[in-house]
């Protein structure tokens, strides 16, 4: 398996792991959860770390290096400002911090660096 390949597996594991705690706070988890009076917030922050990958995927397919090599850091960056926001700290299965060190390896693919 190619590092890319290894990185972006990652990338999609913490993609699931993000769905997952989603999933904790709608109906599918109406077992009065705790979790019900942060629902709205804490729903905006995890989801918020999923919206960039969306354009990463688009610049690896078609190529865009330099692109994806600028929306990993940017990725990263954003990730690093949740590290401890009461959203994360109550999903502590959003494993933050291996998303960014992917990141940052995925990046490190493409440059060499």
């Amino acid at each position: 398996m190619s590092d890319q390949t290894k990185h972006l597996a990652g990338i999609l594991i913490f993609t699931g792991q993000v769905a997952t705690a989603i999933r904790m706070y709608t109906a599918y988890n109406q077992s009065g959860s705790d979790l019900e009076e942060f629902a709205p917030e804490d729903v905006m922050f995890l989801s918020d770390t999923l919206i960039s990958f969306e354009f990463m995927g688009e610049y690896l397919a078609a190529g865009n290096v330099s692109k994806v090599i600028s929306y990993c850091d940017s990725i990263a960056q954003s990730l690093k400002t949740y590290i401890g926001k009461p959203a994360f700290v109550r999903n502590p299965t959003v494993n933050l911090q291996a998303a960014i060190n992917h990141l940052a390896a995925l990046k490190s693919t493409f440059t060499g660096l």
